[in-house]
């Protein structure tokens, strides 16, 4: 979960009562900001978990686990160690792809605003960034703004007056399939920060192949009719999120 504060301010985690570090926020701290009388809103993404990816994200698990099982060797384990091994594998691969997906955008943030070193890293997201300007026709971008509205919150990951552009990853190129990789959630998403940033721009998204030596990026535009389906629904799950969740 992902919450904002006045002006953008993020609230993602907060600091543990037993020992060192954070954990993420969850509703009770919200609730406590909320009693406060002070000024939080959940991100577009949290709100979007309302709608059930279903069978898209649920094939995905089951495909990981799968890989895992074809993949260990079960000689001297007994059916609960092996079961017990492939659920901790498998959640280990998946905290990979959301993790990867984070790395990228900070370097794509760092590359934007001039302060990345010329490496590896430098040429993909420098290949993305020309693909970005010569697809829009534009530039003069910012990375990573944030803002919140009445409703809800967000980051958006690169904007100009004229475009509103958000990245996608995929960690390897067998899973990258061009033209094929656009769901009607990307089209929510968007239409939010769209709203968000009370901003009239054209929207995108880029996908990028993050496995190395492949540098693969398809880029799409989302048309207008994609926009206003991906508000109405948006919408709608904004007011569920709020229902469900009331102060």
């Amino acid at each position: 979960m992902h919450f904002y504060k006045e002006n953008g301010e993020p609230f993602h985690s907060v600091p543990m009562t037993t020992k060192k570090g954070t954990r993420p926020v969850d509703m009770r701290d919200v609730r406590k900001l909320w009693k406060d009388g002070t000024f939080c809103v959940p991100s577009v993404t949290t709100i979007l978990n309302i709608y059930d990816k279903g069978f898209r994200f649920l094939n995905w698990k089951i495909n990981e686990h799968l890989n895992q099982a074809y993949n260990l060797d079960k000689e001297n384990l007994t059916i609960e160690e092996y079961r017990k091994e492939i659920k901790r594998l498998t959640a280990i691969e998946l905290d990979l792809a959301p993790s990867a997906g984070t790395d990228f955008h900070k370097l794509m943030e760092d590359f934007v605003s001039g302060n990345m070193k010329d490496d590896e890293d430098y040429t993909l997201c420098q290949k993305v960034y020309e693909t970005i300007l010569n697809e829009t026709g534009s530039k003069n971008f910012k990375a990573e703004t944030n803002f919140s509205s009445e409703l809800f919150g967000g980051q958006v990951d690169l904007h100009n007056d004229d475009w509103i552009i958000d990245y996608k990853t995929k960690q390897t190129a067998d899973k990258f399939k061009p033209k094929k990789m656009v769901y009607s959630d990307h089209s929510m998403q968007l239409s939010a920060y769209r709203d968000g940033l009370n901003s009239y721009a054209r929207c995108a998204n880029v996908f990028v192949c993050l496995e190395k030596g492949k540098p693969l990026i398809d880029f799409h535009i989302h048309n207008e009719e994609e926009l206003e389906k991906g508000k109405e629904l948006f919408d709608l799950a904004t007011k569920a999120w709020h229902i469900k969740n009331p102060k």
